[in-house]
């Protein structure tokens, strides 16, 4: 009989133990996929505000009185700020293209086409819009649809091309 009870016992303990590291796996596995949803929406939160703020900090490096320019290249709508270089002037061209946003960098007259420049990092869609006087309105939309907006005031006059 004591035997019987000790078997019990030990089977008793064995079932708890079981019980408890099923639970400790199943709490583990809910971090782990909280932690992993957090860092998902963290990454995206920080490529969609890069995209606006690297447009930004490229308007605010050109920021020398030169006006900005409102254009297009192929169907999307592009930005250009000019620049003088040891008396000559240059342009860099900012747009998107197969879901890229892209950079090109060239002499001032010079056509720029959709597949010009260096490909920066994936975006669907950019847009720019002048608002109110001096004040440059930016969204971009990536791949996923996600939407960052942004509005910048640049030292120089908003010009729009009117492509």
């Amino acid at each position: 009989m004591r035997q019987k009870k000790h078997i019990v016992d030990v089977l008793f303990m064995v079932l708890l133990f079981c019980v408890f590291a099923i639970l400790v796996l199943f709490v583990i596995a809910l971090g782990a996929r909280a932690y992993q949803t957090n860092i998902n929406v963290a990454e995206r939160n920080f490529n969609m505000r890069i995209s606006t703020f690297y447009i930004a900090e490229k308007i605010r490096q050109n920021d020398a009185g030169m006006p900005l320019l409102l254009s297009s290249v192929g169907d999307s709508a592009a930005i250009v700020l000019q620049k003088e270089i040891d008396d000559a002037f240059y342009e860099t061209w900012i747009f998107v293209y197969e879901d890229q946003l892209r950079e090109a960098f060239v002499q001032q007259g010079m056509s720029v086409s959709p597949t010009s420049g260096q490909a920066i990092m994936a975006l669907k869609e950019l847009n720019f819009e002048q608002r109110e006087e001096g004040l440059l309105y930016i969204s971009v939309r990536d791949m996923e649809d996600n939407k960052s907006e942004l509005y910048v005031t640049p030292h120089g006059s908003i010009l729009e091309d009117g492509h």
